[in-house]
């Protein structure tokens, strides 16, 4: 191989009779940042800092801090106060109507309640059965005996229902 296919930074003159190496950049130049190493792409500028705050810009964020603090405060106030007014009321309809008070909160409560219970149901265990029973060919008498009873007949123990 050549010294000329190992340096990368080195290519071959143009000129068909001139065979001395012609650098790819200027060694002048610095090429210790991106900005040197890349002259044609524009570059972020540093962020100047924000000017410094007066005094009476200071003061007067203070009263608006204040006052903001002392609204939220009142509205707080006023909130908690709504509650325990309302959690009273709650408390004497559950009284007067001898009823709990989870079972007025559940009819004033806006929060639908469409969560799956985590436990087996007697329509899934009867499909469950019914299921089992076809895949295997076989018959099952508990599940025909549901299939064929009614409320007026009887029940699988052989006990009348009325």
């Amino acid at each position: 191989m050549t010294s000329q296919s190992i340096l990368p930074s080195h290519t071959p003159s143009p000129v068909a009779g001139n065979s001395t190496p012609v650098p790819l950049r200027d060694t002048n130049t610095s090429t210790s940042t991106w900005a040197a190493r890349n002259p044609t792409h524009t570059t972020i500028l540093c962020r100047t800092p924000p000017p410094r705050v007066s005094e009476a810009q200071k003061a007067s964020r203070k009263i608006k801090r204040d006052q903001k603090m002392e609204l939220t405060k009142l509205l707080y106030d006023a909130v908690a106060k709504y509650l325990d007014e309302e959690k009273m009321r709650i408390q004497s309809l559950a009284h007067a109507h001898n009823v709990t008070l989870k079972h007025i909160n559940n009819m004033i409560s806006s929060q639908m309640k469409y969560h799956s219970l985590h436990k087996a149901h007697l329509t899934n265990a009867l499909l469950h059965a019914k299921a089992k029973e076809m895949n295997a060919g076989k018959f099952n008498l508990f599940t025909s005996a549901i299939r064929n009873s009614s409320y007026n007949q009887t029940s699988l123990l052989g006990h009348n229902i009325h």
